[in-house]
């Protein structure tokens, strides 16, 4: 009877499926983006550089002096690499310079770094778009703004002037292997060299600034942070990503907010087009309901008549909300949504510069959030209708035109 009753206005219960339908399947795509963002962002800033775990001497993340170093790092590495569950560990010395080729100067960073173990964790490897990557010999890899500044080619030489960790002005002149392109600014600015040509301008023999380590599982990563402090010894410094990246952490925390917030414009829509029609649909059957009272129709039945409409209603709106939403979530999914602002980059977090195009990713919370919403709409909604037609009184109901 509910399902009839629904159909006896077509035009209307189709316009009115129609429009929360639109509803939710907007709320799926948006969440479905969302969460890509905030996927992107996480692997830009976490997967491509600070790594899940980081290691460091107690006093740099704070001053970032040259000789506040990880000593013993060659030791300190096997142990981290031996640990259970730790993928890749990768030591870094980070620096200033100044660059010169030719005529042309420039400052940026310098980083220090393990060819083989950095290409493994934060495949640097891939992101050089001319030449090649570090190999075991003395050479350089110039981000491709700093190449830009020093008007430099791949085999030309590039000077590079930096202060030792005693505070003795250093210099070194190397090939140029390779230019890259990553997400990090300050990254693009600098230029990355081979560990050990960094530990001898800096004079640091063994001794480095950082170790960055991967796990194989980033929900375990706090239960592993006491193993992994005791393999990288008492005097070391041992913080999870989410210590040294606070504004990612926020960031990620408003994917549930956000997601909550679609739900939320989704059930005040649909409630609004829900009371709306079923009201209208109860004044039409005033005398109909009267009837059915009149007969006996107790008036818990009648609420669950009208309840039973709202119900089938929010069905057949989920239905075409999810196939409507899933078509858009699919469709984001491989062509993605271009958000670049400049220079083909996209938003800036922290001198970290998003993938230009964001691509939906489709999870169980940006589906069921939106559906389950609008079924609590159906229920919710429907009550007042519902108690409505289940409170009038059978003679005064019968003799309404």
């Amino acid at each position: 009877m509910a399902w009839r009753n629904l159909w006896r206005h077509k035009r209307r219960t189709l316009l009115t499926a129609s429009s929360m339908a639109a509803s939710v399947a907007v709320c799926i795509a948006m969440s479905g983006i969302t969460a890509g963002f905030l996927e992107a962002m996480r692997v830009a800033v976490v997967d491509r550089q600070v790594g899940h775990v980081q290691v460091h001497d107690p006093d740099y993340p704070t001053t970032l002096a040259p000789s506040d170093t990880v000593a013993d790092a060659s030791a300190v590495l096997d142990r981290l690499r031996a640990s259970d569950g730790v993928t890749a560990a990768a030591p870094r010395v980070h620096a200033f310079g100044m660059f010169a080729a030719g005529k042309h100067t420039a400052t940026g960073s310098l980083l220090g770094v393990d060819p083989r173990s950095e290409a493994a964790l934060s495949a640097m490897d891939d992101r050089v778009t001319v030449g090649g990557w570090l190999d075991d010999e003395d050479a350089v890899v110039v981000g491709y703004r700093l190449a830009r500044d020093l008007r430099v080619q791949v085999g030309d030489s590039v000077r590079i002037l930096s202060r030792s960790a005693s505070g003795f002005p250093r210099q070194v002149s190397l090939p140029v292997a390779g230019i890259y392109r990553t997400t990090n600014l300050a990254l693009d600015d600098g230029a990355v060299v081979p560990l050990a040509v960094a530990q001898d301008l800096l004079r640091l023999q063994d001794a480095i600034h950082e170790i960055v380590v991967l796990t194989d599982d980033p929900d375990t990563i706090d239960a592993r942070l006491p193993a992994l402090a005791r393999a990288a010894g008492p005097s070391a410094l041992v913080r999870p990503w989410w210590d040294i990246a606070p504004d990612v952490v926020s960031m990620l925390a408003m994917q549930g907010a956000t997601v909550g917030l679609f739900a939320l414009v989704i059930i005040g829509i649909a409630a609004f087009i829900i009371i709306n029609t079923l009201l209208m649909s109860v004044y039409e059957r005033t005398r109909e309901l009267g009837i059915l009272a009149a007969v006996g129709t107790r008036p818990g039945q009648i609420v669950g008549l009208v309840l039973s409409e709202s119900f089938l209603l929010a069905v057949l709106s989920g239905l075409l909300g999810l196939a409507g939403g899933l078509l858009a979530d699919l469709y984001l999914a491989k062509v993605g949504l271009n958000l670049a602002v400049a220079e083909g980059e996209g938003f800036q977090l922290g001198g970290v510069v998003l993938d230009p195009r964001i691509h939906a990713v489709v999870t169980a919370d940006t589906v069921l959030i939106p559906l389950g919403a609008l079924f609590l709409v159906g229920v919710v909604g429907g009550l007042w209708p519902a108690l409505h037609a289940a409170r009038l009184d059978p003679i005064t109901a019968i003799r309404s035109e």
